[in-house]
């Protein structure tokens, strides 16, 4: 069987990070403007914007909990509704494409978090 992959359009993001909204809103909006990002690390990164923190110790089945090492984010939520807050980010990132090999787009996300918060480097320990 095979599996349609469908294309993410703000609005649909938009509809989808709303806890109640109904699918067929949702399938009405692909109809405007189809964007296609790339998905990788999207449940993984916190999508707090001073945070953006990226590891996979942040998912536990479908629950995100944000891990941030340097202060306490604690960001919390359904993994579904982060990657859908994640991914309507991502339609505007001129830096991550959806042909960006998934090492590479971790590298950039692990890059700007340690950038926006002055880190050199992750702390001793660190395993990403």
């Amino acid at each position: 069987m095979t599996v349609p992959i469908w294309p993410i359009t703000s609005d649909a993001l938009n509809d989808l990070s709303i806890p109640g909204r109904s699918w067929c809103r949702i399938t009405a909006d692909f109809r405007r403007s189809i964007k296609t990002v790339n998905a990788a690390y999207s449940s993984q990164t916190c999508p707090d914007p001073t945070c953006g923190y990226v590891h996979s110790d942040n998912r536990h089945g479908d629950m995100f909990h944000c891990r941030n090492p340097y202060w306490d984010c604690n960001w919390q939520g359904d993994v579904d509704h982060v990657a859908a807050m994640n991914l309507l980010n991502r339609i505007k990132d001129h830096q991550i494409n959806r042909f960006t090999p998934f090492g590479e787009v971790k590298k950039i996300l692990e890059e700007r978090f340690l950038r926006a918060n002055g880190k050199p480097e992750y702390p001793i320990g660190y395993q990403g």
